[in-house]
């Protein structure tokens, strides 16, 4: 069955239909009181239809949130510090409690020391892979779920610059992203550091607006110090 209209868009219609019907069979007999009488009643009736329309718009992005497929997971990598976990678990809970993220990952390549850990450098080549996930946190396909190194991901990498992937909709999905939900609705790739990146995937298209990166910044900032 179709979805009813919201009673403002009802109630407005119905103001409007009742002036109309009015003015029609009534039309010699108008007054300018009745005529100001009539404007009013056409004014409040699109106010009401502006307002249900409103409504509209307003469950219409609050439906854009979607259930992930996947599996609550947590992963942390031996080579991460029990204080850095620690800042990883707080950052990952922020998000995940304040915005539409659902998942979070930590990406490294190359070799990289972790402020708190004993001893020189890990060479992350040292796994045979081409980097290595040191964290993620949230819904995931699968638990063991690992970051792929894309050509998007390295292009990040590379410009030192943030990639949103605003709308995952209009993104050819599996390969490089088989690490996240199917439907996950949008991803952000943010470089920290020369060689490492989060990742947060969102359980909805275009949740991050221009304000929201600058508090993000600060919780990169801040886990970009950790890591060497």
């Amino acid at each position: 069955a179709g979805e009813s209209l919201p009673w403002g868009v009802l109630a407005g219609a119905t103001v409007a239909m009742g002036i109309a019907v009015n003015r029609v069979a009534f039309t010699d007999a108008l007054t300018g009181a009745q005529s100001r009488a009539d404007l009013l009643g056409l004014a409040v009736a699109g106010l009401l239809s502006l307002l249900g329309f409103t409504q509209v718009d307003v469950e219409a992005k609050v439906k854009e949130s979607v259930e992930l497929e996947g599996v609550q997971s947590e992963y942390t990598d031996v080579d991460v510090s029990p204080n850095f976990r620690n800042e990883l678990l707080w950052a990952a809970d922020t998000l995940m409690s304040t915005t539409n993220v659902r998942a979070m990952f930590l990406f490294s390549q190359g070799e990289f020391s972790i402020e708190g850990c004993e001893g020189s450098k890990v060479a992350s080549q040292l796994t045979g892979q081409p980097g290595k996930t040191l964290f993620s946190k949230g819904i995931l396909p699968n638990p063991g779920a690992k970051v792929e190194s894309g050509e998007i991901l390295q292009s990040a990498l590379r410009a030192q610059k943030k990639v949103y992937l605003a709308d995952m909709r209009v993104v050819l999905q599996g390969g490089e992203f088989s690490y996240i939900p199917s439907n996950a609705q949008a991803v952000l790739i943010q470089p920290v550091g020369l060689d490492s990146a989060i990742i947060l995937v969102a359980d909805k298209a275009r949740c991050f607006v221009g304000v929201d990166f600058g508090w993000l910044q600060a919780i990169f900032n801040r886990l970009a110090a950790q890591l060497k």
